[in-house]
């Protein structure tokens, strides 16, 4: 599946992550550790706010399309609630498509 998918808990922490197109580098030891440290200092504050407009609802999903390492990526991020409606998590779409665009330049 040529997508990097990323899961982060309630507190913020990754839980699980499998990254086929290897758009972001990640190694085993981020595992259990802040999505705060995956990303630039300068993020961090958007990605604060975006998990407290997940848990209160006020979004459930924001995407961002930007070239990284001159590639067209996507990055989507999805709240996640249980069967009571309750936040419990965010999943990190990232998918390259550079496949994509090459089908409509023919």
């Amino acid at each position: 599946m040529p997508i990097d998918i990323t899961f982060v808990d309630i507190e913020g922490n990754i839980k699980f992550y499998f990254d086929e197109c290897k758009i972001f580098s990640r190694a085993r030891t981020i595992l259990n550790r802040s999505i705060m440290l995956c990303h630039p200092i300068k993020l961090v504050p958007v990605i604060e706010k975006l998990f407290e407009d997940f848990k209160t609802k006020k979004r459930r999903s924001m995407e961002v399309w930007k070239y990284v390492q001159g590639k067209p990526i996507s990055i989507k991020y999805l709240a996640v609630y249980d069967d009571s409606d309750e936040y419990i998590g965010t999943v990190e779409l990232v998918e390259d498509h550079s496949e994509a665009l090459k089908r409509f330049s023919k």
